[in-house]
């Protein structure tokens, strides 16, 4: 996204996401680890993978990396069994608080938990997940 500072980039997910419609997804990637969101029509959806089934043993989230995740206002999967991840709503419209707190949410997830070491490392993918509704 930016090669500048994780405050750059909390700015630069907060000025973004308010602009999201219906169906729009990003997806912020620090390999092996993602923050994923996408707009539904009443609410913003974040999510964070819990990763036991695809990382290495060695990158898996630990019991004080969940406890963080709680820390930051993340849920716990409410179904692991179908979907492990972690996640937030946020209702829509956005507040410009909203917006910030969402930058500042997956800045310090992909710093303080997942272990990024620089926004020059986080990669974005952004689609819109539902083309063609609404």
């Amino acid at each position: 996204m930016t090669t500048g500072t994780w405050e750059e980039l909390a700015a630069e997910i907060a000025a973004l996401v308010p602009d999201m419609a219906d169906g729009d997804t990003l997806n912020l990637l620090a390999e092996p680890y993602a923050v994923s969101m996408q707009q539904q029509p009443s609410y913003l959806a974040i999510e964070t993978p819990d990763g036991d089934d695809y990382l290495p043993l060695d990158r898996r989230l630990t019991s004080r990396d969940r406890q963080h995740l709680r820390e930051l206002g993340w849920r716990p999967p409410p179904n692991p069994d179908i979907v492990n991840s972690w996640e937030r709503h946020f209702p829509w419209p956005l507040s410009s608080a909203d917006a910030a707190e969402v930058g500042e949410l997956v800045v310090r997830t992909l710093r303080e938990v997942h272990g990024a070491t620089s926004p020059a490392d986080v990669v974005r993918e952004q689609f819109n997940a539902f083309p063609g509704r609404g």
